[in-house]
């Protein structure tokens, strides 16, 4: 038998010397050996250690030895008086064995421990052996379900300065306070396992490979779900399984916590109930910042690490119709934005189960049947609005172009039960900066909105014309490039608000055609204006940048076909970001990496 001796011989006394001759009289080396195994997969305050493990060496191993020789064996292993050895056993499949055996599930090798015992709030230390235990359910990578126990600490601040706060609670990755929970990178990255609260906690593991899975082999949250408990039931023949529901909602935390990590926000909170309904309201609340975040930092991403010679030197956008999912029928819902007095876009919101309308409009269902029979003539749209001509004449806007409009008509609008798609704004080098949900129409409004939007997420000024100084490209391609720009030329200071983000489409950007809708351009003012061959710029520069990241993204339309409208845009911004991560080389899970790039705003 192998053995490492690595301890100190001058820490050795003459008593040590001594009760180690007398102990190794009936013990041999091999079970002083077992013995340190065994309690160094255990934390030091599990409840009944020693009794516990007396339990197991005579039932399993046939080795008679009281708790109180156990500990004073233990002692000597803690103060670096034996040396390491290695006996060949697992000592944590033995554990586990011995407490199913039993039915002890407190006596279990996966314990998770408070990632400090220093109060945050008050920096008081607190005493370990007061923590709280709580039993939970642990998925481990290894497709095994397995109990495990959480230990948590109390801090009620007395005799601090902070006595009047509320009690904090430290548990293995978080501190719950003030009915948040705050991860930090610190806290989070504390062990192997992640305790989110509740009744379960995971591996880690089990997420890193699904987001791979998800990215690398379009792996969807249902087919990677399945594969884990069918693995499961064929390794361990039990019924236990990872709930669906469950499992999308703690993935969405694991995959919001490390982009936060990665943008360089030093915590994350999360709510103190981490229900259904308390996390989708959350994600529903987090989401545009999460875009902002996002678009902001890779319109920037070649300042971290660049794709080559034509790096955002384009940014082409295009609608997906393949994404789509429930809404509400409920379509008479007008907004407003900083570029339109009005943009009429229906409810967003998710039905209610086995309904066609969501909670909300619920009592207007008698309203929306009596309108239902009238055609819903979108405003949103600049087609349906005309030039007056000198001879009198009204020209609709759509002669003046192509006959390539997008809008859908009013019927379609006013009938239709799923969303129509999504717009994605892709940099020519692939990497996708920004997606918007299109609710029912992919109407010019939509498109300019968007647009604008992602001047406002990267803008750091405006210039001696008051447009914005952001880092979006000035160049835009589109598919229906003709009708964009005529709708910037003909109604930019009038119907479309004059701002820096207008401004800077109007005075600063160069509109084009992708080269594969090109050909369905008829007008001559389409090829004299936006023919991307003319345009010096776009010379060897991928204009099919959407088309291309299309291929991968259509994989995934039947997961988000039943997608709830609280979660489907978050998951959608995560999904890029991490496809993005793999085309650049950058590690998703690394810190700080976009601080220097953060908006100058505070978002938080």
């Amino acid at each position: 038998m192998a053995s490492e001796f690595a301890f100190d011989c001058l820490s050795i006394t003459q008593q040590h010397i001594d009760n180690l001759h007398e102990m190794s009289k009936t013990l041999p080396i091999s079970h002083m050996s077992l013995i340190q195994e065994l309690s160094a997969v255990l934390v030091p305050y599990t409840s009944g250690k020693f009794q516990l493990l007396s339990d197991l060496l005579k039932k399993k191993l046939n080795i008679d030895i009281n708790a109180e020789k156990l500990q004073f064996i233990i002692s000597l292993i803690r103060s670096d008086v034996l040396p390491s050895f290695s006996t060949g056993l697992s000592a944590k499949e033995l554990i586990v064995e011995h407490s199913l055996l039993n039915k002890l599930p407190f006596f279990t090798p996966y314990q998770l421990i408070p990632f400090t015992d220093i109060c945050p709030i008050c920096n008081k230390k607190l005493d370990r052996n007061l923590a709280a235990e709580q039993l939970v359910k642990l998925y481990l990578h290894n497709h095994r379900i397995v109990p495990a126990v959480v230990y948590t600490l109390t801090c009620t601040h007395s005799r601090t300065d902070q006595n009047k706060c509320d009690n904090t609670l430290i548990a293995p990755n978080y501190i719950q306070h003030n009915n948040e929970r705050i991860f930090t990178y610190k806290s989070f990255n504390n062990s192997t396992y992640l305790y989110f609260g509740g009744k379960y906690t995971f591996d880690r593991n089990i997420f890193i490979q699904f987001v791979a899975d998800w990215i690398c082999q379009s792996t969807t949250f249902q087919g990677f779900l399945k594969s884990y408990n069918l693995q499961h039931i064929q390794k361990y023949n039990d019924n236990f399984e990872l709930d669906f529901i469950l499992f999308t909602r703690i993935t969405l935390c694991f995959g919001l916590i490390n982009f936060m990590f990665f943008m360089g926000l030093p915590e994350v909170a999360l709510p103190k109930r981490c229900s259904e309904q308390q996390m989708d309201m959350f994600f529903e609340l987090i989401e545009p910042y999460v875009h902002h975040l996002m678009a902001n930092f890779w319109l920037q991403h070649k300042v971290i690490k660049s794709c080559g010679t034509h790096c955002s030197c384009a940014l082409i956008g295009d609608g997906n119709y393949n994404i789509r999912r429930p809404i509400c029928v409920f379509n008479p819902k007008v907004v407003q934005t900083p570029e339109f007095n009005s943009m009429n876009v229906g409810c967003r919101n998710s039905p209610q189960y086995r309904d066609i309308y969501c909670e909300e409009h619920q009592d207007m269902e008698e309203e929306v049947e009596s309108n239902s029979c009238t055609t819903f003539y979108s405003s949103e749209s600049f087609h349906e609005q005309y030039n007056q001509l000198r001879n009198g004449k009204k020209m609709y806007y759509d002669s003046l172009s192509c006959k390539t409009r997008k809008s859908k008509p009013g019927a379609y609008i006013s009938k239709t039960f799923r969303t129509l798609g999504v717009v994605t704004w892709t940099l020519n080098c692939n990497i996708i900066v920004s997606s918007t949900e299109l609710v029912r129409s992919e109407s010019i409004k939509e498109i300019i909105n968007g647009l604008c939007q992602l001047v406002r997420f990267s803008q750091t000024g405006v210039d001696e014309n008051n447009a914005a100084i952001c880092f979006v490209p000035r160049n835009i391609v589109y598919d229906d490039g003709c009708h964009l720009l005529k709708a910037i030329i003909d109604h930019y200071g009038t119907n479309i608000h004059r701002n820096p983000a207008t401004t800077f489409l109007f005075n600063n950007c160069k509109f084009s055609i992708d080269r594969l809708h090109y050909a369905n351009h008829r007008s001559a003012w389409c090829k004299e204006n936006l023919n991307p061959d003319r345009n010096p710029d776009l010379t060897g520069i991928n204009t099919g940048a959407c088309e291309q990241t299309f291929s991968w993204f259509n994989k995934f339309a039947k997961s988000f076909s039943c997608m709830r409208s609280e979660r489907c845009q978050l998951i959608i911004h995560l999904m890029f970001h991490y496809w993005n991560c793999r085309h650049v080389g950058l590690n998703p899970y690394h810190k700080d990496i976009g601080r220097r790039l953060l908006p100058n705003k505070n978002l938080f």
